[in-house]
């Protein structure tokens, strides 16, 4: 028993000595003080920038096309840029409705559009939308045209433009045809008429033409000439055209080839002098020399001068007022000579030529005053105008 309590002891004596060389070898920790270690906060990192985005550009229809019905088009666009979904939905528009689908999606840079039958008129376009719908486009306006031709008119006119019964002698009247759709016409006839309007037939004249062939925009014009010194009273006129008489057009319409338009052929004044050509008067007594202005025309003259000229006793002007068809206006000198002999005189009416007239032939009469010596014997003279021409007696 003591055997083991003392086997026990020796072995705590060696572990305690082993202990203390252990701790013999280690040297002291010495210790310091340091600062508060910062945390720095994670640097937040941007993404890249998005690419801005490109454009479609619609290449075909361009400015100034047309597309037939019933025909196949083709439909061309190109990218420019980033365009990050290449498949489009093709739509049309005419103006003012909203898209119409044609195709709702195309991953190609064409479509061939069979162009419908009905479709005809103008303010139509094409529209691309990308299916993410982020990029849009519209294209330049064009016309649906028909392929069978269509004849109508591009303008009329009268030469000149207000027609007079002055103008019965170079009167013209002129039409203009157009084809207005894609299809060629074959030659055909066309007709001007014109006449009083209610007028019979006898006072109608009529002509027919030939029209040739004519593509697309393509123009003919016709003239039809008033026949000359043919009679042509003011009023109202009916100008009349008829497209394609004997119907050989195969057109998309033939409500337009007819047209009637009103024409007013005006009528003019017309100022005339009437005074007797030989004049007579008696030294040392006043002479009362008379001329008469009288309008011949169709409507009321305008305001106007008349000059009455002798030779030797200067130039007298007359206002001549507004004359209604049949008027006149009377104009008188009082003139004493006291010798004789034989003087020279003009009568001029409209002389600064304010007044549009049927004519001005009959505006200037030419005359002379015989001036006989008092007390010598004179047959008895009348110096009072007489113009039967005119129905002045």
């Amino acid at each position: 028993m003591n055997h083991i309590k003392m086997k026990t002891i020796a072995i705590l004596i060696f572990l305690a000595g082993f202990i203390m060389i252990g701790w013999a070898g280690t040297p002291p920790v010495k210790k310091t003080l340091s600062a508060p270690v910062q945390v720095q906060k994670p640097v937040p990192v941007n993404p890249p920038p998005e690419q801005p985005l490109g454009k479609l550009i619609i290449t075909s229809p361009k400015p100034g096309d047309y597309l037939v019905a019933g025909r196949e088009f083709v439909i061309q666009w190109s990218a420019e840029g980033y365009v990050p979904e290449k498949c489009v939905r093709i739509a049309y528009i005419q103006m003012p409705f909203a898209p119409f689908e044609i195709n709702p999606r195309v991953c190609v840079n064409g479509y061939r559009w069979n162009v419908p039958a009905n479709m005809l008129g103008d303010n139509y376009y094409i529209q691309l939308t990308t299916l993410d719908q982020k990029i849009k486009v519209r294209s330049e306006r064009f016309s649906i045209m028909s392929g069978k031709p269509d004849l109508d008119f591009y303008s009329w006119s009268t030469i000149p433009k207000n027609p007079t019964t002055a103008d019965r002698d170079n009167l013209k009247l002129n039409a203009t045809i157009i084809n207005k759709q894609a299809g060629k016409s074959v030659p055909c006839q066309a007709r001007i008429t014109f006449g009083p309007q209610n007028g019979n037939a006898s006072q109608l004249v009529s002509k027919i033409f030939d029209v040739p062939t004519l593509n697309m925009g393509d123009r003919h014009t016709i003239s039809l000439a008033w026949p000359p010194g043919a009679s042509l009273s003011p009023g109202g006129y009916s100008f009349q055209v008829d497209l394609d008489i004997t119907h050989v057009v195969d057109e998309q319409s033939e409500g337009n080839n007819h047209i009637d338009q009103y024409v007013l052929v005006q009528g003019l004044p017309n100022l005339v002098v009437c005074v007797k050509d030989r004049l007579e008067a008696i030294t040392t007594k006043e002479a009362k020399l008379r001329a008469i202005v009288k309008n011949t025309g169709e409507v009321t003259s305008g305001i106007s001068i008349a000059r009455w000229r002798i030779e030797g006793h200067g130039t007298q002007n007359f206002n001549v007022p507004n004359l209604g068809p049949g008027q006149t206006f009377e104009i008188k000198r009082e003139v004493i000579w006291l010798t004789g002999g034989t003087d020279n005189f003009t009568v001029e009416v409209d002389k600064n030529n304010q007044v549009r007239e049927l004519s001005e032939t009959d505006n200037v009469k030419n005359g002379t005053i015989k001036r006989h010596v008092w007390g010598t014997p004179v047959a008895p003279f009348d110096n009072s105008p007489k113009c039967p021409e005119y129905g002045i007696n």
